[in-house]
């Protein structure tokens, strides 16, 4: 019998037969082989969290439980059904509006923290793991615009419109005065890890280290190193600006719009994980190389001409974005920037070499190509790894910030923001870090 129980052909030598034993000695050799690796979809440690918001200001959310540490985790899932009780009220001359980011910023600076490690996740609002979210979904051909719009189990819409994930990527629908109480539950996504179709092995130097192939980067080991692991989340203003609240306001008028949290937020967790088998060649392997979703602000104010540049210890770039936000306008309820009025978009490096050279009608076209999803208001982004084959790679046409230098985002506006625009950045990355 040869490797996994098969026949050997004839004339097999002995050299053969050991090469393919010794395969079965390298970590993650065996990894996926039926009866060897045993994946599981559970609940975590934190279910039926319940944290009441406030309409005028953020509320950190406390009392999530310390993720378990019998498994090897490839990523969680947060499970958040949010209820109010009261429809809020639009004060003198002032107008209600559904952000278009609701409503995944209900949640506001959000961060997952791994011991003895940097934080895999860090981002500004929950907004940002939406965005992460629309275009890298867990499952390769999710329709992630709607997938909650079609599952009877998430709760009733908001308002006139189903208020749901397609809020984030097609803009906001009607508001309604009067809506249903029950709540509206949708997924937020916790990666740990991705799956490229073919991953190179790197160095911090660039130089590969191994054999390229299939693979799961940065799968995170909790029972062997006792790895304690909490996600720190926060609840967003019920009431405000577009981009940091999920129902928004304007601030003229003689009285002020009300908001009343009533119920709260009710969140649950749960993971995907792989049994530990105490068996190295059965478990991903662990690679010098974590993955990495960031974001920041940087602010543009009324300049037309913009370089924003990427910190030189992101890592190997896979993806990278800027969503450009105004908080002045629309009487101070804010917008997005549109797209209209964007003359140039780029990615450059180097001495000024273009990764991309675009026009909005550029950009927005192959993002579509590349993932089927209208991409969210004011958004300007590109998908380094994703290539035209349909294959996840960390090839030739991803930036390393550790090899290449002067990595920015430069964009060219035909009419300037107000002094307040600013630009979140994000990057989905390998972050390199040593292995433990």
């Amino acid at each position: 019998m040869g490797l996994f129980g098969t026949t050997p052909a004839a004339g097999t030598t002995a050299a053969a037969n050991n090469t393919a034993a010794s395969a079965q000695t390298v970590p993650g050799a065996l990894y996926g082989v039926p009866g060897l690796t045993n994946p599981v979809e559970q609940y975590d440690s934190t279910q039926g969290l319940v944290t009441a918001g406030s309409g005028s200001s953020q509320v950190p959310i406390n009392g999530i439980a310390p993720l378990e540490q019998t498994d090897v985790v490839l990523g969680w899932e947060l499970f958040t059904t949010y209820s109010i009780a009261t429809a809020p009220t639009a004060g003198t001359s002032q107008t209600l509006a559904v952000s278009p980011y609701a409503p995944y910023n209900i949640f506001g600076p959000t961060k997952l923290s791994l011991q003895n490690q940097y934080s895999p996740i860090d981002v500004l609002s929950g907004r940002d793991l939406g965005v992460f979210q629309s275009y890298r979904p867990r499952y390769l051909k999710t329709d992630v615009r709607n997938a909650n719009l079609a599952s009877p189990v998430l709760g009733a819409a908001y308002g006139s419109g189903a208020w749901a994930e397609s809020q984030l990527l097609e803009g906001a629908a009607a508001w309604s005065s009067t809506y249903t109480t029950a709540g509206k539950t949708f997924v937020m996504r916790l990666p740990a890890s991705i799956e490229f179709d073919y991953y190179y092995p790197l160095d911090i130097e660039g130089n590969i280290v191994g054999n390229p192939g299939r693979a799961i980067v940065s799968p995170q080991y909790m029972g062997g190193t006792t790895r304690i692991v909490t996600p720190q989340l926060t609840l967003s203003q019920g009431l405000g600006g577009g981009d940091i609240s999920p129902f928004t306001t304007t601030t003229s008028g003689s009285t002020a719009s009300t908001f009343t949290a009533g119920v709260g937020t009710n969140i649950s967790i749960r993971r995907n994980a792989i049994y530990s088998a105490n068996n190295p060649q059965v478990l991903p392997p662990v690679q010098p190389w974590q993955y990495a979703l960031h974001t920041w602000q940087y602010p543009i104010g009324s300049q037309t001409k913009v370089q924003i540049p990427v910190p030189n210890d992101v890592g190997q770039i896979l993806s990278i974005w800027v969503i450009l936000w105004d908080p002045a306008a629309a009487s101070g309820a804010g917008a997005a920037i549109a797209m209209s009025t964007v003359n140039t978009c780029q990615l450059k490096y180097g001495s000024g070499l273009f990764r991309f050279d675009d026009t909005p009608t550029t950009m927005q076209s192959r993002w579509i190509q590349q993932h089927a999803t209208l991409p969210p208001a004011g958004f300007i982004g590109w998908d380094c790894a994703l290539n035209p084959d349909g294959r996840l790679m960390n090839n030739g046409g991803v930036l390393n910030t550790l090899t290449t230098n002067a990595i920015n985002v430069a964009l060219t506006l035909g009419t300037a923001g107000s002094a307040q625009t600013y630009a979140v950045v994000g990057t989905e990355a390998l972050q390199y870090v040593v292995p433990q």
